[in-house]
């Protein structure tokens, strides 16, 4: 009988080894399936703050370019402007036909400027 107890107290002990083996191995599985999950929640959390940012700066962008376009087309409005009061100008006297013809004529950047100047 002493044997019998002796024999069942190991294979407790055994199974209780066995148990306590495979639970710390279990438990380090876990903090590593945690840790990883943790790293992937922030790479989450990161990219979601990085899509805010770029459609932050998608919607700047299209408020841009539709200023843009409202300026581009008041300069072709003003520019048409010109155009027209410019094929429109009344002669004077001493006028010539070749003097009206230089005005469709574009000038040098560097006689364009030195006529702009004060």
């Amino acid at each position: 009988m002493n044997k019998i107890v002796l024999g069942a107290g190991a294979v407790l002990v055994a199974l209780l080894c066995l148990t306590t083996w495979r639970w710390s191995a279990a438990v380090e599985r876990e903090g590593k399936l945690s840790a990883t999950v943790a790293q992937r929640d922030q790479t989450i959390r990161d990219q979601d703050k990085d899509l805010a940012l770029a459609r932050g700066r998608a919607t700047i962008l299209d408020q841009s370019l539709t200023l843009l376009a409202g300026d581009r087309q008041a300069v072709r409005d003003d520019l048409a402007q010109i155009q027209s009061l410019i094929q429109n100008l009344p002669r004077s006297e001493g006028d010539s036909d070749a003097s009206f013809q230089c005005l469709d004529v574009p000038l040098p950047a560097a006689a364009a400027g030195l006529l702009r100047k004060p």
